[in-house]
């Protein structure tokens, strides 16, 4: 078993567009798009880790964050959870990646996301499943 930290993963809306990430992952050898998403620091807050990971990898403060639910990316064989966000009424700031971080981000429609869903081009199981999450919570309210 893999003991691992807690993570986040934040979907990001900005005037109707959600921000996506291109980051290069090396255990699959390709450039996976995905949420904003992130470790949390020892003893660190999990809203506070979602609002420190958005601004650090996309350069943008959330006024209003809203928790979505918790993932497990794979129980066979590690003990990771990652908590899921929805961020809106965001704040331009600037982007601080860590030194070993290389990530282009954008923000696309939800049509878009979809097609990419669709097209098997978004295949990140956090992004799956906050974008799962953030659906199933619109319907219900």
């Amino acid at each position: 078993v893999i003991k691992h930290c807690k993570a986040v993963c934040i979907l990001a809306e900005l005037d109707g567009k959600y921000a996506i990430e291109e980051q290069y992952r090396y255990p699959y050898d390709e450039v996976v798009i995905e949420f904003p998403a992130g470790k949390v620091d020892p003893g660190e807050d999990l809203t506070t880790a979602a609002l420190r990971e958005l601004e650090e990898e996309i350069g943008y403060r959330a006024s209003t964050i809203e928790y979505l639910g918790e993932m497990y990316p794979s129980c066979a064989y590690t003990d990771e959870v990652i908590c899921l966000y929805y961020a809106k009424d965001l704040v331009k700031t600037k982007q601080s990646l860590d030194e070993n971080e290389a990530l282009n981000y954008k923000f696309v429609t939800m049509n878009e996301i979809n097609e990419m869903v669709l097209n098997h081009e978004i295949k990140d199981a956090k992004t799956l499943c906050a974008l799962q999450l953030f659906s199933l919570k619109k319907k219900m309210h």
